[in-house]
């Protein structure tokens, strides 16, 4: 092939990959162009159940960016701080906002805030109603609906780490603190900057009812705009759930029985770790039900909330933080690793009540192991209540576990089943014969008449009338003689137990027996017929009505139930129900006297008594009846100064109780006027005014306790007369003792001078004394390291040393002389020699003469140099001989100097000090004769006078 060619050839393969290229790109663009135009459409409709904008890539983050009523996402929007900040969209299993990882696993103990409540509870930041499927998210204003209030609680928050998503009590009032911080519609308390750490507020919340009777009373007419928004699931998550729950909840009745049974298998069939994998799929609650063996609270909360809204019981995911460590009286600790999350169910003319599917034992032992390895100081050991009825702690022998439902259950052990001998009946009274027994033909004997629950007057049963195992069609039922209605095909049918005692159940078969029937078919029912004429052969058997009659025990003991603050003057619901059904259009009394009537929930409310004491609540519908006792607490104040006494203008502290429990936000008014109310301990401190008696009085549920503060301006007048006791009697002593307040500072000033100077030596006495101790320490064993002494001459010179300073220690000492500064006791009772000690004692007789010289007043109290200035100076002793025996005693009592040494120059200082002051006294003496004498002679010259 010629150049040309190849050339061509060449050129031409280029052209062919160029063109390819060409249709690549084109293609990419229309690709493009394609998914830009059908994905949008697509996420509109839903592909399959599964969100379309999941097929297209998103960058971390951007989904919380987007949409939505809040600028953040998921939780803390990357500050962190567990749930302290919500975002409205938040995962499952991912990381929820701590750069370490999800808040929810965290086990960090680092305190989040700490709380002062009158009592325990879970503490609430945020709420989700939309089930994403990996996730939740807000798509409005939570609901906060609470057709029934319960207890009201005071609580106060201290904030550890900063936050938006402030913590409160289901469901709160209101919220006092920061202007920032305010309550939403939906009953979350936010604040649109975040609150520094620090930062105190106090709540006021009414605590649903949580009482498992009232519950289990409770149907299914939710409010319209709940019941849409609660139950929503994707179509995939219904669809893969429902026949699941189904069999869970089979048999069920009521929704608390749903709930009940929903939760216990989630406690009993799946594990609590913090060691799990996030799910690979976009359904959480759909695999964790299915596939996973274990999970923690998240997994547990998003699998209950979509396995109720399956049933259609609404529900919504919640967060916030578990009830934390009691760490002293209505005080508790809450932590990092308290972040938890719950299930919030919703019931009928109740409102929102908390289930926690989490297994609770298994939590707290969890949270107590990352305590105890943290290091922190104490114990940790919680106690919380989770679901209604439910309470546990780290120690499973003081747990109570969830209320256990009574669900309708038609194949388990709770059906009721008696089978009485048969009453043969013919209504009308025209045939009483009763059936002839035919082996083709079952005995009115052989039926079984059953019940599926318990029978409870007012409750709706089922009765099943069967023979063998083929259930009978078509048979009439009557309840004490009332039709109920006729068997389906399933042998059941349905009716309301009347208010009695005995339920009799009246079954009445009419049997036409075919003749062409196969053996073994379900026996039909007709109405009742006379006998067919004898010529008839349609039939091979007459066809007559058989009855027969079963007796079922009814319960009658009704249980009361009762929500709201039950305390004097307040109105609170009354519950009536037996074995969870209500008791309706029932007589309510207190003390015997009518008050209301139980609605058809069998619900009343009733105002209590305005004083305190016990009341009898009853209830009764006959034969239906019931009653509780209610304790109303007496409100009682006290006052205690912060003083010994109470003094006018004085803080004084007010506590209010009720009975034995606290008393939040109860108005105190001193002399008629408020002057605040108590805080969340149930003290309130205050000052007492300028009054001879203070009268306190306290307000709270129509109560008033009053208390007086005796004497506090007498008690005040006593202070005041006390402290000018004491000023007078101080100027007193000092003007007796002529001292002006400069000298009076100046004699103040030298007992300090001395005890500084004191405190001086004593250091660098033990430093020196140290100092040479550990150069002998080191000598004896340089002595042992070269071998010139062994190991039992040093152990021995040891005992030695250390018998020595216990010989010292137990030596009495002469308190009235110092030690020299050897350490050796002023009596001269040390080790040295004979010679030393009596040296010692001549050094001291000659500054006691030299003492006996000075004119100072208690010379104890000076130290050698004031002596000696004042002997110079004002008792004109020689100079030098003083500042011989100054200098040489403060050498030996001080100082290393042997008494030895110094012996003679004080013996020579102290002569020349007492031949000085020989002269003065000589010439003294002569001047006080001469003036005795002079006195003698003018006494005579008086004495002449008087006698002329």
């Amino acid at each position: 092939m010629s150049d040309s060619d190849e050339r061509f050839e060449f050129a031409g393969d280029a052209a062919d990959r160029e063109y390819g290229s060409v249709a690549l790109v084109a293609g990419c663009i229309v690709a493009v162009i394609l998914a830009t135009t059908l994905i949008p459409a697509a996420a509109s409709v839903g592909l399959g159940g599964a969100p379309a904008e999941s097929l297209i890539p998103v960058p971390p983050g951007a989904d919380q960016r987007s949409g939505g009523g809040n600028s953040g996402g998921g939780f803390g929007t990357g500050d962190g701080f567990g749930a302290l900040n919500l975002g409205n969209r938040t995962s499952v299993g991912g990381s929820l906002g701590e750069s370490d990882g999800n808040p929810f696993r965290s086990q960090n103990t680092e305190v989040h805030f700490q709380v002062r409540s009158e009592e325990s509870g879970y503490w609430r930041t945020g709420a989700y109603d939309t089930y994403t499927g990996d996730g939740w998210s807000q798509s409005g204003t939570s609901d906060a609906t609470a057709p029934v209030e319960g207890r009201q609680v005071r609580y106060r928050v201290d904030l550890a780490r900063p936050t938006t998503s402030a913590p409160a009590v289901w469901r709160p009032l209101r919220v006092d603190g920061p202007d920032s911080l305010e309550l939403t519609d939906g009953g979350l308390a936010r604040a649109d900057e975040p609150l520094p750490e620090g930062t105190s507020y106090v709540g006021v919340s009414r605590k649903p009812p949580r009482d498992p009777e009232m519950l289990r009373a409770t149907g299914r007419d939710y409010p319209d705009a709940i019941e849409r928004r609660y139950t929503k699931l994707p179509p995939s998550s219904a669809v893969s759930l429902r026949p699941f729950t189904n069999n869970v909840t089979e048999g069920a009745d009521t929704p608390y029985e749903t709930a009940v049974r929903i939760e216990e298998w989630l406690e009993a069939n799946k594990e609590y770790s913090l060691n799990v994998s996030q799910p690979s799929g976009d359904h959480v609650a759909r695999e964790f039900v299915t596939q996973m063996d274990a999970g923690y609270c998240e997994y547990f909360a998003t699998a209950m909330t979509a396995m109720l809204r399956s049933q259609e019981i609404p529900a919504r995911y919640v967060v916030g933080y578990s009830t934390g460590q009691q760490v002293g009286a209505n005080t508790f600790q809450v932590r990092a690793m308290n972040a938890h999350a719950w299930v919030e169910v919703y019931f009928e003319g109740v409102g929102w009540v908390r289930f926690d599917p989490t297994p609770g034992t298994e939590r707290l032992q969890q949270e107590e192991q990352s305590y105890e390895e943290s290091g922190e100081p104490g114990e940790y050991s919680p106690q919380e209540e989770g679901s209604p009825g439910e309470t546990f702690s780290p120690d499973p022998g003081r747990n109570n576990g969830t209320a256990t439902a009574t669900p309708a259950d038609p194949g388990g052990d709770d059906r009721t089943v008696v089978t009485p001998q048969p009453t043969p009946n013919t209504p009308g009274g025209e045939d009483d014969t009763p059936v002839p027994s035919d082996p083709a033909d079952p005995s009115m004997s052989d039926i079984e008449v059953t019940l599926n629950r318990t029978a409870v007057p007012g409750a709706v049963v089922e009765v099943s009338v069967t023979v063998g195992a083929q259930p009978i069609v078509g048979a009439l039922v009557e309840f004490d003689g009332e039709p109920i209605g006729r068997t389906d095909r399933g042998g059941t049918v349905a009716g309301r137990v009347p208010y009695t005692e005995n339920l009799s159940v009246n079954v009445i078969v009419g049997r036409t027996v075919d003749s062409e029937a196969p053996s073994g078919a379900a026996l039909s029912m007709a109405e009742p017929l006379s006998l067919p004429p004898p010529d008839a052969d349609s039939l091979v058997a007459r066809a007559q009505p058989d009855n027969t009659t079963r007796s079922f025990d009814v319960s009658t003991e009704a249980t009361l139930s009762v929500s709201g603050d039950v305390a004097t003057g307040e109105t609170a619901l009354v519950t009536a129900t037996v074995d969870g059904v209500p008791v309706e259009n029932a007589r309510v009394t207190l003390d015997g006297e009518p008050v209301a009537r139980t609605d058809d929930g069998g619900q009343a409310r009733v105002r209590l008594p305005g004083s305190p004491g016990n009341v009898t609540l009853g209830v009764d519908r006959d034969p239906v009846a019931g009653s509780q006792t209610l304790r109303l607490a007496g409100l009682t104040v006290s006052a205690e100064p912060i003083w010994p006494l109470p003094v006018a203008g004085t803080p004084v502290e007010v506590s209010a109780r009720l009975g034995n429990d606290s008393v939040a936000g109860a108005p105190v008014r001193i002399g008629g006027e408020r002057v605040g109310e108590t805080g969340v301990d149930g003290t309130l401190r205050t000052r007492l005014p300028l009054e001879s008696a203070v009268p306190i009085a306290v307000e709270t549920d129509g109560q008033t306790a009053r208390t007086t503060v005796s004497n506090p301006i007498a008690n005040a007048a006593g202070v005041v007369v006390a402290a000018l006791a004491v000023l007078v009697g101080a100027a007193v002593t000092v003007g007796r003792r002529s001292l002006r307040p400069r000298s009076l500072v100046r004699s103040l000033a030298v007992p300090l001078r001395t005890a500084g100077r004191l405190a001086v030596r004593a250091f660098v006495g033990a430093a020196i004394a140290a100092a040479a101790r550990i150069e002998r320490t080191l000598d004896h064993l340089a002595a042992l390291v070269s071998g010139e002494r062994s190991p039992a001459e040093l152990v021995r010179a040891f005992r030695s040393w250390v018998a020595a300073w216990a010989a010292r220690l137990r030596r009495p000492v002469d308190r009235r002389t110092p030690s020299n500064g050897r350490g050796t006791p002023a009596d001269g009772d040390g080790s040295g020699s004979a010679e030393d000690d009596a040296a010692h004692v001549t050094i001291r007789e000659a500054w006691g003469r030299f003492l006996g010289t000075v004119s100072v007043n208690r010379p104890w109290t000076k130290t050698p140099g004031q002596l000696a200035d004042h002997a110079v100076s004002a008792d004109g002793l020689p100079a030098d001989a003083v500042a011989t025996l100054r200098d040489e005693f403060r050498a030996v009592e001080y100082g290393p100097r042997s008494p030895d040494d110094s012996a003679p120059a004080v013996e020579a200082a102290i002569d020349r000090i007492e031949r000085a002051i020989e002269p003065a006294e000589s010439s003294g003496d002569a001047a006080d004769a001469a003036d005795g004498e002079g006195d003698a002679s003018a006494a005579d010259g008086d004495a002449e006078r008087g006698a002329d």
